[in-house]
């Protein structure tokens, strides 16, 4: 298409200036011996021409849109999305959990609230492993050690809050069943069912199967069961209750230390991993 878009092109552009001097001299030896003729002649010469330089325009090569694009390029971060950066930000919120979230600026009687500190209590532990493997490989993370250290204290302060508030969210879920819910020991580490029910050995089993894991992510120590006040308690030990002091996060139902990381913890979260 491209050699026939030429030629056309160039028989009508000759043909335009033969017409066009025929009009004035008449060409009688090429059949243009008359206006008439010549002004056809002129006509279809101008037609051929257009003709050709659009076949020339349709096969001439089409840029390429990628070659005029501007190269991609990579997204950067902002400073509150890098490690450092989430450390800051994660020290700034407990900061301000510490200073001005006190015991009465939460709905005490709402599950909803316990399931929010524990999640965010994993989030900062996750974090700090991140941090704590950023460390392992020379990225020293200046303020890693004080998020910790916040990080603990707040646990430290809540922890037996949030037990109470558990029983007492407890109690109210069966009360109809005659059944009274408490915490004992310092700290509230204990959580005590009292009722006529748990002279039943199948009563005891199938209360603690239902409350053991949420008991193990409140930290509670042990879980008691007595028929009546003073009578004979069933006392199950939770192992490896961490302290609540201890920061980490859970992993299914096993507790990861970033506070005290053994063997475990080396393998599973501080192995070096990519930092973002």
């Amino acid at each position: 298409m491209g050699a026939l878009g030429w030629g056309t092109f160039t028989i009508g552009f000759l043909g335009f200036w033969v017409a066009l001097w025929a009009v004035f001299h008449p060409l009688r030896s090429i059949h243009l011996g008359s206006r008439k003729r010549a002004g056809l002649a002129l006509a279809g010469a101008i037609v051929l021409t257009f003709v050709g330089s659009g076949m020339v325009g349709s096969t001439a090569p089409q840029a390429d849109p990628a070659a005029n694009s501007a190269p991609e390029t990579a997204t950067v971060p902002s400073p509150l999305e890098t490690l450092p950066g989430r450390l800051t930000n994660a020290l700034n919120t407990v900061n301000l959990y510490v200073d001005d979230d006190g015991p009465d600026a939460r709905d005490h009687n709402n599950a909803g609230y316990l399931e929010n500190e524990l999640k965010q209590l994993d989030d900062w532990g996750t974090l700090i492993f991140e941090g704590r493997r950023a460390d392992l490989v020379a990225e020293p993370m200046t303020t890693l050690e004080r998020l910790m250290a916040r990080v603990s204290s707040y646990q430290a302060r809540e922890f037996p809050i949030f037990r109470k508030d558990f029983a007492n969210m407890t109690r109210n879920k069966v009360w109809r069943d005659d059944v009274e819910v408490q915490t004992a020991g310092s700290g509230n580490t204990t959580l005590l069912f009292t009722g006529g029910n748990f002279f039943a050995n199948r009563n005891i089993a199938a209360v603690h199967d239902a409350i053991r894991k949420d008991a193990e992510r409140l930290r509670f120590k042990n879980i008691a069961f007595r028929p009546y006040d003073g009578g004979r308690q069933v006392r199950y030990e939770i192992d490896g209750a961490p302290a609540d002091n201890e920061v980490g996060v859970w992993v299914g139902r096993k507790f990861m230390s970033a506070t005290n990381p053994g063997p475990e913890e080396e393998a599973l979260m501080l192995k070096p991993r990519p930092i973002h």
